[in-house]
């Protein structure tokens, strides 16, 4: 097992064997944006859907993201963008 230092004030964390960045895309892409509902849907093996909205699940849709991996392990980020 290999020894590893966060300098990032803890924005690394394992999973098994292998060590991940945890980013905040939410934050920073939805800045100003208010909503109190959001959901995620794989929607096929490499693509992950969320869906914010405001005044709960039935809400208007105020932003969607979209967040393309390079394969259905969802482990390497390909693109990502943000409609609405």
């Amino acid at each position: 097992m290999s020894t590893f230092t966060d300098k990032d004030n803890l924005s690394f964390e394992q999973s098994g064997t292998k060590w991940h960045r945890r980013v905040s895309l939410v934050d920073g892409i939805l800045g100003g944006t208010t909503y109190d509902y959001g959901a995620r849907v794989l929607t096929d093996s490499d693509t992950e859907t969320y869906t914010f909205r405001s005044g709960g699940a039935a809400g208007t849709i105020v932003a969607v993201i979209v967040i393309n991996y390079t394969d259905s392990t969802l482990e390497t980020i390909l693109n990502f963008s943000r409609t609405t």
